[in-house]
């Protein structure tokens, strides 16, 4: 039976994924690119973490492997707090195209092979 300290937990582990998130992405990156890209047909598709977030949660549910489900439950919420944390940018919604493609060619040209 869960009881309110459960949910208190909950709650924490969300803003703590998000919290830790937001420290990687914000705090100290100047200029440093994070991105995910895909390019099929011409077209880049910049691949968010709140995507893989939720991949990851989808396998999780449809696994059950886990036997506690108070740690799959605990995985799941701070991976939700990660992925809420992806809001923050204006893009989080534009995948397609969205590779700030001049910055991307010169990282590209610096270290070719990569």
């Amino acid at each position: 039976m869960k009881t309110k300290y459960h949910y208190l937990i909950y709650v924490v582990l969300l803003l703590f994924g998000f919290y830790i998130t937001y420290l990687i992405n914000y705090v100290g990156n100047t200029d440093r690119m994070q991105e995910i890209i895909a390019i099929f047909s011409n077209h880049c598709y910049h691949i968010h973490h709140w995507m893989i977030c939720f991949f990851i949660i989808f396998i999780l549910l449809i696994g059950h492997y886990i036997k506690n489900k108070l740690w799959l439950y605990a995985i799941i919420i701070f991976l939700i707090g990660v992925a809420l944390e992806d809001i923050m940018f204006s893009d989080f919604l534009i995948i397609k195209d969205n590779c700030h493609g001049e910055k991307l060619i010169q990282i590209l040209k610096k270290n070719p092979g990569t």
